[in-house]
């Protein structure tokens, strides 16, 4: 397991609405949610390479 929220938007599988609500609320989820569980890539912030991250694992 890798601790990672990839169903971001929680209707039980990951899909393209993953990308684009994580892309949407990158601001609200690094001010309001445990980053560990959305940073892909370890820089320790949410980014666009997190999104990326998130689409290209889909």
């Amino acid at each position: 397991m890798d601790w990672l929220n990839d169903d971001v938007n929680g209707n039980g599988w990951e899909d393209f609405a993953e990308v684009v609500l994580n892309f949407n609320q990158m601001t609200w989820i690094a001010g309001k949610e445990p980053l560990e569980a959305f940073v892909c890539n370890g820089n320790g912030r949410i980014d666009f390479a997190d999104v990326t991250w998130l689409f290209n694992n889909l």
